[in-house]
């Protein structure tokens, strides 16, 4: 890819650094049940220093972080 200067490039570098977050968002929510169902397995596996979550609460705030993250891709960004 031949850039005629460095604003076209930076340009171009904005948008598909764009172009890559609304990919990983459409991702995410496009598959939030097995990344969820594979988080709370892993989850189990570790060790808490309070009162471990059961496996609802851990699904409940899986899916949460998930559409927060998602969300927060599509959001702009400052730079």
């Amino acid at each position: 890819m031949v850039f005629n200067s460095p604003h076209e490039s930076a340009i171009r570098g904005v948008h598909f650094r764009v172009l890559i977050a609304m990919r990983l968002s459409g991702f995410i929510l496009e598959n939030i049940e097995p990344i969820v169902l594979e988080w709370t397995d892993f989850a189990r596996t570790m060790s808490t220093l309070g009162e471990p979550l059961d496996t609802k609460e851990l699904r409940d705030h899986a899916e949460q972080m998930l559409r927060a993250i998602a969300t927060d891709l599509r959001t702009d960004q400052s730079s």
